[in-house]
């Protein structure tokens, strides 16, 4: 199950989008809607299925919905492998987040494509962010079964399609993958990463998510670097993390390091969005 970006709704409160699949075609996911129980979003309400692979085109691959707000629409991006082995973006467009039209294929680029990278034949877990005049989709490659790094295009968006100008690869090794995109309170693009292969079975967990990054496009790349908020945040070797949702003005999330017993420094968070 993968999830989507929660958003408040003036009729319905939050709504969460994530990734339903069924046996045996576990790679054609429908993405479905589920809502909390409380305000305390401790326990969510699975709801119906909003958007399914469309019809007329062969993919072989559809998952991981992100919603984000396109001028007046909400516009939701889906990643996706056509049957062929080209890696994708769909789109669809909704004004009220419940009602959902196809809009077509935002992006795409061949599996064989290697120059200046190689972006897979399918793309997990994309996001689409802004930097100045420029925009960056980032994508998590997937190729026959197997993770891979993540990629980066500089670009145009205009009119629910990308137009890439310049690729670059942004991760090595196996840990980072599975980028999610936030804002951050000066208005800045930022990822955070899932760190694969870290685990305690011991102890109960698998999986961590890595420091936040700030995005940034030099000489026509895209670029990751530490956000500034980890300035000063190790003491002792202590990194504390704070996640605090629903906090007043609209913002639904706020990431906070800072040294154990000392005041948080610059705060990380996602944009909460009106519908």
């Amino acid at each position: 199950m993968l999830v989507g970006r929660a958003r408040h709704h003036r009729r319905g409160g939050a709504v969460l989008f994530y990734t339903s699949v069924n046996e045996p075609d576990v790679g054609l996911g429908m993405v479905r809607e589920a809502r909390p129980r409380d305000d305390d979003w401790l326990e969510w309400d699975k709801g119906r299925v909003v958007v399914g692979p469309p019809a007329g085109h062969d993919l072989a691959v559809s998952r991981d919905p992100t919603v984000v707000r396109d001028g007046s629409r909400w516009r939701m991006l889906v990643g996706a492998e056509y049957a062929d082995g080209r890696a994708a973006v769909l789109t669809w467009t909704s004004d009220d987040l419940r009602e959902w039209a196809f809009d077509g294929v935002a992006a795409g680029r061949g599996g064989d494509e290697r120059d200046p990278v190689w972006t897979g034949s399918a793309w997990e877990c994309r996001q689409l962010v802004s930097v100045g005049d420029d925009h960056v989709l980032v994508v998590s490659v997937w190729d026959s079964d197997t993770t891979c790094h993540v990629a980066a295009a500089v670009g145009d968006w205009s009119g629910g399609r990308f137009t890439p100008r310049r690729w670059t690869r942004l991760t090595y090794g196996t840990g980072h993958y599975a980028a999610t995109a936030f804002t951050d309170l000066d208005g800045r693009s930022g990822l955070v990463f899932w760190i694969r292969d870290v685990g305690d079975p011991d102890a109960g967990w698998a999986g961590a998510l890595s420091v936040p990054y700030l995005v940034s496009v030099d000489d026509g790349e895209a670029r990751l670097t530490p956000h500034p908020c980890l300035d000063g945040a190790r003491a002792d070797d202590v990194l504390r993390h704070d996640w605090t949702r629903g906090v007043p003005g609209g913002v639904d999330g706020r990431l906070s390091l800072a040294p154990a017993g000392g005041h948080p420094g610059r705060h990380a968070r996602r944009g909460a969005a009106e519908a």
